[in-house]
């Protein structure tokens, strides 16, 4: 007896030691299915959701690989199967014993056999049924087998487990390494930059103070003579030329004054700042405003006003670029779970569904090189994630774009 079942275990397991995984489950199957004159054999997985339904992974009917299909356990012998931790067989009669399993009259089962496959910890990694149209005629031997098979395949998916986590793992660092180098690259540029623009605003800064006092100058020195129909076009300039070298100068001090950058006041304030900023430079775009909820949430003003400013900016970009009838800019805020929601809303040209998830990317941009960097959204990202804050977006093309920013409740200096 002995023997017999060395000669049995020994032909079942002559399999090539180079096939792994799937191909060694199912040539171990076919082995099973041959050796011990098997009409039926299923191999299958509990559902993660419902351990109670099985999806099977292997299907041999007289040998021939089968089509998969997932069964319920309820009413069927391997119900019994998945509770214990040992082999289970019915030499004979087991459609009887199970009515509810219609599946086995149908398929003129006579004899059942199943052996649950445990992973290390116990748990139930995979069921294997054996279903013949005959009775067994040696129970012991036909458990010794299974359990045997059953042991087998416990290592194999064990091993094979092991390998796809190994997988895993290797391509998640690999994914990180590569994320690393890319924004060590980033870094490394932005640095570049921010060297230069340091320089560069040392640089601009005289002339631009040569430009303020001159347009003072200017103004002075005309509101002496009488310039009859031009005088409001010469005034609205030296306004607009006066207000935007005054905003200049402030980005270029505030850039410098890194002292400043934790000084924290009401977010309705500074928006309401750059609101009247862009208001006055752009008399042709309306800015609506809703702000009844900003003033008890506080952030640093400067680092704040330059996430506004460049929206603003990029807003005004797609409104020259879309041309609407009415261009409108909307300010709206409201409160939801604790947290303050400010949405910044355009009617310009709007962002391209393929590009909306890259344009928080540094250097990412659609715009021509004398129009943009690419850095200004990928720079208000950073910064709001250092404040505990997020941004989302909302866009069609033509019909204009939402941003909206997420601001937890801070207290106010």
């Amino acid at each position: 007896m002995g023997q017999e079942i060395n000669q049995i275990l020994f032909s079942i397991i002559d399999i090539d030691q180079t096939i792994r995984g799937k191909d060694f489950t199912l040539q171990l199957a076919k082995n099973l299915v041959r050796v011990l004159d098997i009409k039926y054999l299923l191999l299958g997985k509990p559902r993660e959701d419902n351990p109670r339904r099985i999806m099977t992974e292997v299907v041999l009917t007289d040998g021939v690989l089968d089509k998969n299909f997932e069964y319920d356990l309820n009413g069927t012998p391997c119900l019994n199967v998945i509770s214990g931790k040992r082999v289970c067989t019915h030499p004979s009669n087991v459609a009887k014993l199970f009515p509810e399993d219609l599946l086995l009259a149908e398929m003129k089962i006579e004899s059942y056999s199943g052996v649950p496959i445990l992973n290390e910890d116990n748990s139930l990694a995979a069921l294997l049924v054996v279903l013949n149209d005959k009775p067994i005629e040696d129970e012991t031997l036909f458990n010794t087998v299974l359990e045997f098979c059953a042991g087998r395949l416990s290592t194999e998916i064990a091993r094979s487990q092991a390998e796809e986590n190994l997988k895993k793992e290797l391509e998640k660092r690999t994914l990180e390494l590569k994320k690393i180098k890319s924004m060590a690259f980033s870094l490394e540029k932005m640095s570049s930059i921010s060297t230069l623009a340091t320089g560069l605003a040392h640089e601009i800064r005289n002339p631009l103070n040569l430009i303020t006092n001159s347009a003072l100058i200017l103004k002075e020195t005309l509101s002496q003579h009488q310039l009859g129909e031009d005088s409001e076009t010469i005034e609205e300039c030296l306004r607009i030329m006066r207000s935007s070298s005054d905003r200049a100068t402030e980005i270029i001090n505030s850039f410098l004054a890194e002292d400043k950058l934790a000084e924290v006041k009401p977010v309705s304030e500074s928006l309401m700042k750059e609101i009247n900023h862009f208001r006055t430079s752009y008399l042709d775009i309306n800015f609506e405003h809703d702000l009844e909820h900003a003033e008890e949430y506080y952030l640093p003003e400067v680092p704040f006003r330059r996430i506004i400013s460049n929206l603003f900016a990029n807003a005004i970009f797609a409104i020259n670029k879309e041309r609407p009838e009415k261009p409108i800019i909307k300010i709206h805020s409201e409160l939801k779970n604790k947290k303050l929601r400010i949405s910044i809303e355009d009617n310009g040209c709007g962002i391209k569904e393929t590009n909306l998830n890259k344009i928080f990317e540094p250097f990412f941009t659609t715009k021509n090189v004398s129009e943009g960097t690419g850095l200004g959204l990928y720079m208000s990202y950073e910064v709001l994630k250092s404040l505990r804050c997020e941004i989302e977006v909302e866009s069609k093309l033509h019909r204009g774009t939402t941003f909206t920013l997420i601001i937890p409740q801070l207290k106010g200096a």
